[in-house]
C-alpha cells in the first residue's frame, strides 16, 4: 500500500495532496509490530480499512499490471523475435481475468467521504492520533488548533446533493470525526483499559423473570444489580447471568459510568473527563461553536461506537474467564478423584499370611457390593483379586429385606442370604468390602455386613474385614458404557457395577481411566454444574492433562498392562506415547 501511494503521488508531484488521502508512514508499521493481543490486531486492521479499504482493489490491480509489465520486459530481453511477443500478448489477452472492482460501499462514512467532507473534518483542530496521545497522557499534550471561521459558515462551502443544508454537512462531518476517533488504535487502547477497570454491571429482571426467579432459582442472587463493579465478579457468576439472559429472565447492561448519577459532585462521567482534551480554552463565540461541534463528535464516538464495542469485548472476556474457571474446577475435581491412593488394609491384616494368600492373587482382594433402588431387587457381589480380575461373584436376592420384616418368609430368606454371605467371606477371605452408595439403603447394607463380619470374628477368629461406602457415580457410568459390555458381556448390569466398585477402591486411577476413552464417557461424570456450557474439546484436553500428570507421577507397570488388559488404558498417558502408540 505504501508503494502504491508513492506511485500515485509520484505521477503528479506538483499536485497538492487530497484531503481524503492519509499517507501510510513508518509509525503505522511500528504500531503493527508492537501488537500484543488479538484486540490490538483487530484495532490496527480496522484502522487500516477505514483509511485504505477503498484503495485495496486499485492497489491489487496496479500490482497485477506491474507484474505483467515486468514479465513482458524480461521476455523481450531474452527473445528477439517480434512474432513471439505478439503471440504472447494475444495469449495474455485471452487468459486475462477481470480486474478487481471497487466494492459498492454505501455506508455513512463512504458517503461523507465521497461528498468531500474530509477537508472540513481536518479543521476540527486535532487529528485522532493527537487526541489519542492527549487521552493516554491525561493532559492536553497537543493544543487544539482553531480555524478562523465559524463551523456553520465553512459548512456552506460543502453543501451538495447528499447534504443539502449546512446543518446536514456538520452532522456528516461530526460522524466522520467520531468514526476516525473510534477507529484510532491508541484511543481504543486507552478506553479499553479504562472501561475494564471502571465497568459496572446493572441487571433488571424481565416480566418473565419477575415471575419465575424465586428464592430457589439459581439467578435469585443477582436478580437485581445496580452499579456492581465487574472486577468483583468471580467464578462462574457471569456465565450464570448470561444463561439467565438467554432464557429471557434478565437484561444485562455493562457501562462505564454510575447509573443514575449525572455528573454531580465528584461522580462525573467519563465523557466529562475526556472532552476537555479536545477543547480550546477560549471564550469567543467562534471558539465556543467549534467546542460544541467537538463535544458532539466525541459524545457520538463514545456512545455510538466505542461504548457498545467495549461492552461487547468485555462481555466476551468475562464469558471466557467464567468458562476457564469452570474448566479449572472440573480439572481440580478430577485431580481430587485421581490423587486417592489404592486402599491399604490395617497393618495387622497385612501381616496375616493366611489372608494374604498369593494363590488368590497378589495384593488386596476386594468384594464389591452393588444394588438398585427397590426392596425387591437382588444385591450383587463381585470378588476382585489383587490384579483386578474377577474371580467369583455372588447373588443375594433377598439381602435388601429387613431382618425384622413382618412376613416370616422374608425374614427366613434374609437369613439365608446372610448365611450365604458368611460362607462366601470365609472361603474367599476378602481384605475389604466396598458398598455402592446408591441410596439410603446403603447404610442398612453396611450395618448388616458389619454384623456378619463381627460374628465371623467371634465364631471363626476371622481377621477383621473393612467395610467401606464408595461413591458409585463412576461405577454406574462404567456399567452403562460400551467397554463394560465388551469386557463382561454375560454379566447383568448390577454385577458390572459391583466389579467397578471393587476396582475403584483397589486403584482409583486405573478405574477412572476405563471411561476416559474415544467414546468420551468421562464427560458424563458430574464435575461441575455448568460443565456442559464449555467447549467440549477444551474440557477434554484439560482432563487428559490431569490423567497425564497423575500417570507420570506414579508410573505404569508395562508387564502388568500386558498381562491384564483392563490396565492398558493407562499406557496412553505416558509421556511420548499417546492413544495410538499406547494401544499397541
Amino acid at each position: 500500500m505504501q508503494a502504491f501511494q508513492f506511485e500515485q503521488i509520484s505521477a503528479d508531484p506538483d499536485k497538492p495532496l487530497a484531503d481524503g488521502i492519509r499517507p501510510l508512514d513508518t509509525a503505522d508499521m511500528e504500531r503493527l509490530k508492537d501488537v500484543q493481543s488479538i484486540e490490538e490486531l483487530s484495532d490496527v486492521y480496522n484502522h487500516f480499512l477505514l483509511y485504505y479499504g477503498r484503495d485495496i482493489p486499485k492497489m491489487q490491480n496496479a500490482a497485477k499490471a506491474n507484474k505483467k509489465k515486468l514479465k513482458k520486459i524480461k521476455e523481450v530481453s531474452e527473445e528477439d523475435g517480434e512474432q513471439d511477443i505478439e503471440a504472447e500478448e494475444q495469449e495474455e489477452e485471452e487468459q486475462k481475468g477481470p480486474d478487481l472492482k471497487l466494492a459498492s460501499r454505501r455506508d455513512m462514512y463512504s458517503i461523507c467521504q465521497s461528498a468531500g467532507l474530509d477537508g472540513l473534518a481536518k479543521k476540527f483542530g486535532l487529528t485522532p492520533e493527537q487526541f489519542g496521545e492527549n487521552l493516554r497522557d491525561s493532559y492536553q499534550r497537543h493544543e487544539t488548533e482553531q480555524f478562523p471561521a465559524e463551523p456553520l459558515e465553512l459548512a456552506k462551502d460543502y453543501v451538495c446533493s447528499q447534504f443539502s443544508v449546512p446543518e446536514a454537512v456538520l452532522e456528516g462531518t461530526r460522524y466522520m470525526v467520531a468514526m476516525q476517533i473510534a477507529r484510532e488504535p491508541l484511543v481504543r487502547h486507552v478506553l479499553r483499559q479504562t472501561f475494564q477497570e471502571r465497568a459496572k454491571i446493572n441487571i433488571k429482571p424481565t416480566k418473565k423473570g419477575k415471575k419465575d426467579v424465586d428464592e430457589a432459582h439459581y439467578a435469585y442472587s443477582f436478580k437485581y444489580l445496580k452499579n456492581k463493579p465487574v472486577k468483583e465478579l468471580n467464578g462462574d457468576q457471569f456465565l450464570k447471568m448470561c444463561l439467565a439472559e438467554d432464557e429471557g429472565l434478565l437484561t444485562i447492561d455493562i457501562c462505564i459510568d454510575l447509573m443514575g448519577v449525572k455528573g454531580y459532585g465528584s461522580d462525573q462521567t467519563y465523557f466529562d473527563e475526556i472532552k476537555q482534551f479536545y477543547y480550546r480554552d477560549e471564550f469567543s463565540h467562534q471558539v465556543q461553536e467549534w467546542n460544541r461541534q467537538r463535544t458532539l463528535a466525541i459524545e457520538r464516538s463514545l456512545k455510538q461506537f466505542l461504548y457498545p464495542q467495549m461492552a461487547k469485548e468485555l462481555k466476551n472476556k468475562l464469558m471466557a474467564e467464567a468458562k476457564e474457571n469452570i474448566i479449572k474446577g472440573c480439572s481440580r475435581k478430577l485431580y481430587n478423584w485421581l490423587k486417592v491412593a489404592p486402599y491399604r488394609p490395617d497393618q495387622q491384616v497385612e501381616e496375616d499370611d493366611d489372608l494374604m494368600d498369593e494363590n488368590q492373587g497378589k495384593g488386596i482382594r476386594v468384594l464389591g457390593v452393588a444394588f438398585a433402588a427397590g426392596r425387591d431387587t437382588p444385591v450383587f457381589c463381585s470378588l476382585v483379586n489383587g490384579d483386578g480380575e474377577v474371580v467369583d461373584f455372588l447373588r443375594l436376592p433377598y439381602f435388601l429385606k429387613r431382618r425384622n420384616a413382618w412376613r416370616e418368609e422374608e425374614r427366613e430368606k434374609k437369613m439365608q442370604d446372610i448365611e450365604n454371605l458368611k460362607k462366601f467371606l470365609v472361603s474367599k477371605k476378602p481384605h475389604v468390602i466396598a458398598v455402592a452408595g446408591e441410596n439410603r439403603d446403603a447404610h442398612m447394607i453396611i450395618e448388616d455386613i458389619k454384623r456378619v463380619v463381627s460374628e465371623l470374628e467371634q465364631e471363626m477368629s476371622l481377621p477383621s474385614i473393612g467395610v467401606e461406602l464408595v461413591d458409585n457415580e463412576l461405577a454406574v457410568l462404567y456399567m452403562n458404557s460400551k467397554k463394560s459390555e465388551v469386557d463382561f458381556r454375560d454379566y447383568p448390569p448390577l454385577l458390572r457395577q459391583a466389579v467397578s466398585i471393587a476396582r475403584k477402591i483397589q486403584d482409583p486411577l486405573v478405574e477412572y481411566a476405563q471411561v476416559c476413552s474415544t467414546d468420551e464417557d468421562i464427560l458424563c461424570l458430574k464435575m461441575h454444574p455448568l460443565q456442559e456450557h464449555v467447549v467440549k474439546e477444551d474440557l477434554l484436553n484439560a482432563l487428559y492433562c490431569e490423567f497425564i500428570n497423575r500417570v507420570n507421577e506414579v508410573g505404569v507397570d508395562v508387564n502388568r498392562a500386558i498381562a491384564h488388559p483392563y490396565t492398558q488404558s493407562l499406557v496412553q498417558y505416558v509421556c511420548g506415547l499417546g492413544p495410538r502408540k499406547g494401544s499397541h
